[in-house]
C-alpha cells in the first residue's frame, strides 16, 4: 500500500496525518487522503441505513451473491480503516479546518498564556465555538461513541495544555481568575479599597461580587458549591485584606 507508506512518512515529518488540500509537495497524496475520508463517510452511511436504496426484485441467489460481494467490499474497507486508525488518521472531512483552528489556538496561547478561549470570544467567534466542540467530542470519545475526536487530536491539544473540563481543578486555577486578581490588586494599590463600581470596570465589579458570595458560602457551609474557591485563592484574597463583608 504505497499511499499508506507515504502517509506514514508524512506523519513522521509533520507529526500528524493532516495532509492539506492542494499539498504542493505531493498533490496525489492529498487526493488519496480525501478519497479515504469520502469512502469512510459512505461506509458509515451504509452501515447506518442498510435498507436504503431501491427495492431489489432479483432472485434469492442473486441477492445472496450481491450480499457476499457487499460483505467482501465492506471487509476490505474496514481493514483499510483499521490500518489508517492505527496511525491516528482522522476520518472527518473537516480535518483541514481542525488543523487551522488548532493553529489559531496555539497563537491564542502564545499571546495569553492559556487555552481558555471563551465560547463567545469576540475576536474570533469560530475559535470559541471550536474549543467548546472539542470538549464535547472528547466526552463522546471517552464513552466510545461516534465522534470526530481521535487520540492524535487529543495528544495535539494536550501539547498545548488544553483543559478538557469547563471548570478546571482547584490545583490548576484558571488564568482568568489570576488576571482578575491582578486587576484587583492594582486597583487596591491605587485606590486603597475594593469598591470597584460597574462604571469603573463592569467585569471586575462582577468578579468581586462572585468572590464575596463564594467566601460567604465557605463560611456558612464549609465549602463553595461551585468548587472554584480553593485554599490558594482564599489565601491570595486575604493577603490583600479582601473579605466577604459589605464594606470592603
Amino acid at each position: 500500500m504505497v499511499r499508506f507508506q507515504q502517509l506514514c512518512r508524512y506523519k513522521e515529518t509533520h507529526g500528524n496525518t493532516m495532509v492539506p488540500h492542494g499539498y504542493k509537495v505531493d498533490p496525489s497524496l492529498a487526493e488519496w487522503v480525501h478519497r479515504q475520508r469520502t469512502t469512510f463517510a459512505l461506509h458509515e452511511k451504509q452501515l447506518s441505513n442498510p435498507d436504503d436504496g431501491p427495492i431489489d426484485h432479483d432472485s434469492d441467489n442473486t441477492q445472496k451473491r450481491k450480499k457476499e460481494n457487499d460483505d467482501a467490499i465492506n471487509g476490505k474497507v474496514q481493514e483499510r480503516m483499521a490500518k489508517l486508525e492505527s496511525i491516528g488518521f482522522a476520518f472527518c472531512v473537516q480535518d483541514d479546518n481542525w488543523r487551522e483552528r488548532w493553529e489559531q489556538l496555539l497563537a491564542y496561547k502564545e499571546q495569553r498564556g492559556h487555552c481558555q478561549v471563551p465560547t463567545h470570544f469576540a475576536e474570533n467567534k469560530p475559535l470559541g465555538r471550536w474549543v467548546h466542540t472539542q470538549r464535547h467530542q472528547y466526552r463522546l470519545f471517552l464513552k466510545n461513541k461516534k465522534t470526530c475526536m481521535t487520540q492524535e487530536r487529543i495528544d495535539q491539544l494536550n501539547e498545548l495544555g488544553f483543559n478538557w473540563e469547563v471548570r478546571p481543578a482547584l490545583e490548576q486555577p484558571r488564568v482568568t481568575w489570576q488576571s482578575r486578581f491582578d486587576e484587583l490588586k492594582v486597583f487596591y494599590e491605587k485606590e486603597g479599597h475594593f469598591d470597584v463600581t460597574q462604571e469603573q470596570n463592569a467585569s471586575l465589579h462582577r468578579w468581586i461580587q462572585e468572590q464575596k458570595q463564594r467566601l460567604r458560602q465557605l463560611q456558612k457551609h464549609g465549602q463553595d458549591i461551585t468548587k472554584r474557591m480553593g485554599p490558594d485563592r482564599v489565601a491570595a484574597l486575604e493577603s490583600l485584606g479582601f473579605s466577604k463583608g459589605p464594606e470592603i
